[in-house]
């Protein structure tokens, strides 16, 4: 939809003169943006109102700002006494308020998160809108790279994305700005107001290039009267793509390098990766004949090809592939580990998957990878002894259980080293270069007309939001009306109840079989995740999506055309479905379903 219509909705909604109900616009509204009376209940409200008051000064200047009224509308346009916490204090947007002062100067108001990529990518440039004169730039970060709420102290690492600071970098974990967003947001969504009014005299979602910059220019001419600028006319990439958006697309093709793995100590070591892929294949790992490589087929993508993974008996989540698993924070589908190497211990000891034990673990290492093993972690324990070291058991076994607590960490330690050597392999399993990559290097006929269609849709969607990147994911958690496998009270909640199992975890990088002590715990303070998180899933990798069906945590989709359809459709009204958890995320927006095609095209060549 053309940006010019976008604002012209967006406004309706801010000043409470339009349809109630957003399914009664154009048509050409609907196809776009797509909405539902869902999407206006959950939005979030903005903030406690300032007194009402519209008292004006003999000068004719405003002295009070504005007063929030009903779910989403200002008063007169004018928006509240905001405040919010930077990381040096509280910033109250009446800080920036001049209301006898000529016409002319703006506030923008900018709501980001951590997670966005286009996000990141516009505090890039944040330079070209700073240095613009009588312009007021306050950033509102909404959330961090995990999509929790941002706190004031998560703010130090925002810091380094800024090309130049704006006036106010500050926490705005209620997300101020959301309850203008007409349907779905995508970030940034930007309101410009006068500072003189505190009114609002522009709104723009994810502008791109230029957008935002000729929407101050026009919005000063218009308050002082003068001619409005004309729009400006980027160059474009392929007769599609402004620079940011080729930005993003330059940032999809670029080489993967995982980043650094700082509580596992020979992650990058060659020998560890060539043990590894060693025990990534050894079936006698467990009793029942079950390697790693049994649900993570290289012929799969790395997956299994079932809605479900099944090992010793059928489990509860789809087996996501491990392509790109190297850059993941949080494994799992719920981030209940904060390691790959972690990671790498469940499936062992999972009673649904390996069903096996640290105990058969370490003696299958002494029998068969024993020179391996020494030559990287030192020797093995004396596990030839039986009566100290029995051949299974793990804890809560009576086998295990009656073991020395000393000999107890021992095999523990071995586990933990077995599992650093699978991250080590999994570290080098990636993704050759491919159609997308030669595009993005000048080939603009490596992707045919529909790919191109589909990447274009790719972008202006949303898909990238989260899908960004070489590994085209996040590594964020969000709650996307995905079906599980259990219903009411069974409904599988995923981060929220990851909780518990991630800071009582054995395996944890700051806990006693993590390499690196000193780390700072990501869990320092928290008693629980927030309930936003509740039905939250990790953010997957696209990577062999071809070859990765079915899709979702619960294997619910069994093709890419289905699981495309389910976010065409995610904010059109449709009866509740018993087995979701929590509501579905606010920064997604329905499409029309002509647009399905071309994406699924564009997957295709990833």
């Amino acid at each position: 939809m053309p940006r010019s219509k976008l604002l012209a909705l967006a406004s309706l909604v801010l000043f409470g003169c339009g349809p109630s109900d957003p399914r009664a616009l154009d048509a050409s509204a609907r196809e776009d943006v797509g909405a539902s009376d869902a999407a206006v209940a959950d939005a979030p409200r903005v903030g406690d109102a300032a007194p009402a008051a519209d008292a004006r000064t003999d000068a004719g200047c405003l002295e009070r700002p504005g007063e929030l009224v009903g779910e989403r509308s200002v008063a007169t346009g004018r928006f509240p006494a905001l405040a919010w916490e930077g990381a040096e204090g509280s910033v109250s947007l009446v800080a920036f308020h001049r209301p006898c002062t000529p016409p002319g100067s703006l506030i923008v108001l900018r709501d980001l998160a951590a997670w966005s990529a286009p996000a990141l990518v516009h505090v890039g440039h944040t330079a070209e809108l700073a240095r613009m004169d009588d312009v007021v730039v306050i950033d509102l970060w909404a959330a961090d790279a995990t999509g929790m709420p941002m706190t004031r102290g998560g703010l130090a690492a925002i810091a380094a994305r800024y090309d130049e600071a704006p006036d106010a970098i500050v926490a705005d974990p209620d997300e101020t700005l959301a309850p203008l967003g007409p349907a779905g947001i995508l970030l940034p969504l930007v309101a410009v107001l006068d500072a003189r009014t505190l009114e609002a005299v522009s709104i723009l979602m994810d502008p791109r290039e230029g957008e935002l910059e000729h929407a101050v220019r026009a919005a000063r001419a218009r308050l002082v009267g003068a001619d409005e600028p004309d729009p400006l006319e980027p160059s474009l990439v392929d007769g599609r793509f402004t620079r940011d958006r080729w930005e993003l697309i330059q940032a999809m093709a670029a080489p993967f390098v995982p980043p650094p793995s700082p509580s596992n100590a020979v992650a990058d070591d060659p020998r560890a990766a060539a043990l590894g892929a060693s025990l990534f294949d050894d079936a006698q790992l467990s009793p029942h004949g079950i390697a790693c490589r049994s649900c993570h087929d290289p012929d799969r993508g790395f997956a299994d090809g079932l809605a479900l993974g099944v090992g010793v008996a059928e489990g509860t989540r789809n087996t996501p592939t491990v392509i790109g698993i190297a850059g993941s924070a949080w494994p799992f589908w719920d981030g209940r580990v904060d390691s790959v190497w972690a990671q790498a211990t469940g499936p062992i000891e999972n009673p649904l998957e390996m069903a096996s034990s640290r105990l058969l673990v370490a003696h299958r290492v002494a029998g068969a990878h024993r020179a391996e093993y020494e030559a990287i972690f030192g020797a093995l324990p004396p596990l030839e002894d039986a009566d100290r070291f029995p051949s299974e058991g793990r804890p809560g076994d009576a086998s295990w259980e009656a073991m020395a607590p000393a000999d107890r960490e021992a095999v523990t330690r071995v586990f933990a080293n077995v599992a650093k050597a699978i991250e080590a392999h999994e570290r080098t399993i990636g993704w050759a270069p491919g159609r997308l990559e030669a595009y993005a290097a000048g080939d603009l006929d490596a992707l045919d007309p529909e790919e191109r269609d589909g990447l274009a849709n790719f972008l202006s969607l949303g898909c990238v939001q989260c899908h960004a990147g070489p590994r085209l994911a996040n590594d964020a958690f969000f709650a996307l009306g995905m079906p599980g496998k259990g219903e009411g009270d069974d409904r599988d909640e995923g981060r929220f109840a990851a909780f518990t199992a991630l800071a009582e975890g054995e395996f944890r990088m700051t806990g006693p079989f993590g390499d690196a002590p000193g780390l700072v715990d990501p869990l320092a303070g928290l008693v629980a995740f927030p309930p936003s998180t509740r039905g939250a899933f990790r953010t997957q990798t696209l990577r062999a999506i071809a070859h990765t069906a079915p899709y979702g945590h619960a294997g619910t989709f069994e093709t890419l055309t289905d699981v495309v359809r389910h976010y065409a459709q995610i904010r059109w009204p449709h009866p509740a479905d018993p087995r979701v958890a929590g509501s579905r995320d606010l920064h997604l927006i329905s499409f029309e379903e002509s647009r399905i095609p071309s994406l699924v095209a564009f997957l295709e060549t990833l």
